[in-house]
């Protein structure tokens, strides 16, 4: 069993039954404790809602960019003002 991910088909996208099923069997975590980490990454913004009715996505800003021979990967720090 392989992951599925295409922007086009609703059970393909991140939370499909098949790739649930694959992340369940290739990690050994439970249906629970799966719900709960993308409640947790949806709740961050690292998963989105795609284009297509239940279709959940990596937020692309997470994904590293391809260009000719180099990969760009963008970070966003986030600095504690010592004042606040």
């Amino acid at each position: 069993m392989e992951p599925q991910l295409s922007n086009n088909d609703p059970e393909s996208g991140v939370l499909s039954a098949n790739n649930r099923k694959f992340i369940e069997t290739t990690i050994g975590i439970t249906q629970d404790n799966q719900s709960r980490y993308y409640k947790k990454f949806k709740d961050l913004g690292y998963l989105v809602k795609g284009k297509i009715d239940r279709q959940w996505l990596v937020n692309q800003i997470l994904l590293p960019q391809v260009i000719k021979d180099r990969v760009q990967i963008t970070l966003i720090l986030r600095i504690k003002d010592e004042e606040n």
